[in-house]
């Protein structure tokens, strides 16, 4: 019978293709790429065999002709197609365990899947002597025989075997790869079922060149592993290989750097210097050392990988190459002529415990180490100091967010502000506080950053602002002698034109005149500080509403914002107000701060009061108010016009 044999030209040219892009492009290095390329080769030989094979027996029966050892070379090349496609499926299913780094006992793994190819590889070893599986007769051509169904079961069997051990150890790799994964064996699984029946089809080995393909473009592609600004590997390269590591038992060490302020250099810049500086540092850590892979996280991001045999080692390393790399940018670091920036400023070193068997630990780290703490005394994080749940606490927060102003429900506590000229609580600053069950309460700062995030904050901020109002306007704060209540500002809102028309339009409603709010700008609002955010800024002044300045003297909240920015007051930096009462330079600094901010008619606050030598030292320094625990806790409205009918706890 003639053979069918455009499937068989079909998987042979798709074959050619995922050789080409192995052999010509750049292909990303994964330590289980060798498994891939046998397979890759094991299946190109099935297909190139029954092409072969199918064109070979075509000929013969179109031509009439007959060649020498044609039975024979058919033979042959049925030998190795059976061979090779056994060898197909074995490697299949060590791809997928390699991938998904399955821990199970490798001695037991091992003989799972290479006893059953022994024992089809025996099988099809003894067809020459006893026709177990096939048999080519010189006028019918190819016949089945009885042992070639032990072929199919064992082709079965990996399949069973791929999905019980996906199922049950399955754990590293994202769900979406994970569900592909235990899709993949039914491609070459229904190829062979139609070949089962319908045997000169030729539809299993396009099936069978099909899984490959598909192998190749879910996992070995470049696009998915390798950034091409940089031509690093990138993170999912870093994760599938921390994944194989820790699945080993290696201990893992891991240094990120970050530029900081890249879309300030973007913008200030342009992206084409920006992109040179990128280049330039990424080229530095390539070169930085032999025994080290570097990574691209992200533009202007980077992560050097360590791992060795031993703890030790990795952390010895990991601490010189952080203090080399420190030491190389605390110079400047040319980006044009004029103007020079310093790319590294974050070192973060994550040292993974051993019983770590899952790449989502590292990926949640990597996520969260933006909004992690350096611990006091420490140049460096552990996997320890950073809490790995943020990003799941930010999605309860952004539910309830929504539920909170789509129920009606806002929770306001206010803090007094003592006037240390007059000696009286004339100021109230505002806290937005959440208690979500499963995190337990939630700050402003907090609140404010998810919402920016998840693009809740436009609503979310007009809400808390009209409560604010109406808690004004209901409990007559004013009556109480209150000329200011605070409440912080997010850099989103300041980016939205109307603003000033719309506070105006608020304020009348409430019957609230403009003067009595206060804004508070956070430090991260500078790191955005443009014109367009000045422009909004000197509308809203315009309009009678003030500005406070958080923390000034700490990180963008310089004297650059003084000059360009409506500002009415700032807040003194806490760690300042703590570190200068022991230190003589501290004091000096912070006096001087203080006596030049006057100058510009500005008042200062002194924020997180806790003690009385902290109240003092304030009064000393000449804080025009003073705000904290000392004072009072946060108040409910209810408590708060209590507390000022009562002229406050004075001391």
């Amino acid at each position: 019978m003639v053979h069918n044999y455009w499937f068989e030209i079909a998987a042979f040219i798709l074959e050619l293709t995922i050789g080409y892009m192995l052999l010509f492009r750049h292909t990303i290095t994964l330590p289980y790429n060798g498994i891939f390329r046998k397979l890759y080769a094991c299946c190109f030989i099935t297909t190139l065999s029954a092409l072969i094979q199918a064109l070979l027996e075509d000929y013969i029966n179109y031509s009439g002709k007959n060649i020498a050892d044609y039975i024979i070379i058919l033979n042959v090349l049925s030998m190795i197609f059976f061979y090779t496609h056994i060898l197909c499926c074995t490697f299949s299913a060590y791809y997928e365990c390699s991938v998904l780094s399955i821990k199970v006992n490798e001695t037991i793994i091992k003989l799972l899947l290479n006893v059953p190819s022994v024992i089809a590889i025996v099988t099809i070893s003894l067809n020459p002597f006893l026709s177990t599986v096939f048999n080519i007769d010189p006028v019918l051509g190819y016949q089945r025989r009885a042992f070639l169904i032990l072929l199919y079961l064992v082709a079965f069997y990996y399949l069973i075997f791929t999905l019980v051990i996906i199922i049950a150890y399955g754990q590293n790799i994202r769900r979406d790869k994970r569900i592909a994964f235990t899709l993949l064996p039914f491609i070459p699984f229904f190829g062979t079922v139609i070949q089962y029946f319908y045997r000169y089809s030729g539809v299993g080995n396009f099936f069978m060149a099909l899984l490959v393909l598909v192998m190749y473009i879910t996992i070995e592609s470049p696009a998915d592993y390798i950034d091409y600004v940089t031509g690093l590997q990138n993170q999912n390269a870093l994760f599938t290989n921390f994944s194989v590591a820790m699945s080993r038992k290696k201990p893992i060490s891991i240094i990120t750097i970050a530029i900081e302020r890249i879309d300030a250099w973007d913008k200030e810049f342009g992206t084409e210097h920006t992109n040179l500086l990128i280049l330039e540092l990424s080229s530095y850590l390539i070169h930085l050392s032999k025994n080290v892979s570097v990574y691209s996280l992200g533009r202007g991001k980077f992560a050097l990988y360590i791992s060795s045999e031993n703890f030790w080692a990795n952390m010895r390393m990991a601490e010189l190459l952080a203090y080399s790399i420190l030491e190389r940018f605390e110079s400047s670091f040319d980006i044009t002529a004029a103007n020079k920036v310093i790319p590294a400023k974050r070192i973060c070193l994550y040292n993974c415990p051993e019983d770590i068997d899952n790449a989502n630990l590292l990926q949640k780290a990597m996520l969260s180490e933006a909004t992690a703490v350096l611990p006091k005394g420490k140049d460096y994080l552990t996997i320890e100091d950073i809490d790995t749940t943020t990003n799941d606490k930010e999605r309860l927060i952004a539910t309830s967010i929504q539920s909170l102003y789509e129920n009606g429900t806002v929770y306001l506590s206010f803090l007094p502000e003592f006037n240390t000229s007059l000696e009286i609580y004339d100021s109230v600053k505002t806290e937005l506080t959440m208690y979500i069950p499963e995190i337990g309460y939630v700050n402003s700062r907090s609140l404010i950053s998810v919402a920016e995030k998840y693009g809740l904050i436009i609503g979310f901020y007009d809400y808390i602002l009209e409560s604010l109002f109406k808690m004004i306007r209901d409990n007559h704060l004013m009556a109480y002698g209150v000329k200011s209540v605070e409440i912080v500002m997010p850099v989103s809102f300041l980016l939205k034109k109307n603003k000033a028309v719309k506070l105006v339009n608020l304020a009348s409603q409430y019957d609230i005149p403009p003067k009595l709010i206060c804004f508070e700008l956070a430090k991260n609002s500078m790191l955005k500080f443009d014109g367009v955010i000045v422009e909004n800024m000197k509308a809203i002044s315009s309009a009678g509403f003030r500005f406070i300045l958080e923390n000034y003297g700490n990180g963008y909240t310089n004297a650059s914002a003084l000059i360009d920015m409506p500002i009415y007051a700032v807040t003194i930096d806490k760690f300042l107000t703590g570190t200068a009462i022991n230190s003589e330079l501290a004091h000096k600094i912070l006096s001087c701060t203080i006596t030049y901010l006057k100058e510009f008619d500005l008042q200062v606050k002194a924020e997180h009061i806790e003690t009385k030598a902290s109240m003092e030292y304030a009064l000393m320094l000449g804080c025009d108010y003073l705000q904290g625990y000392y004072f009072s806790k946060p108040l409910k409205i209810a408590e708060l016009t209590e507390f000022l009918r009562k002229g406050g706890l004075q001391e």
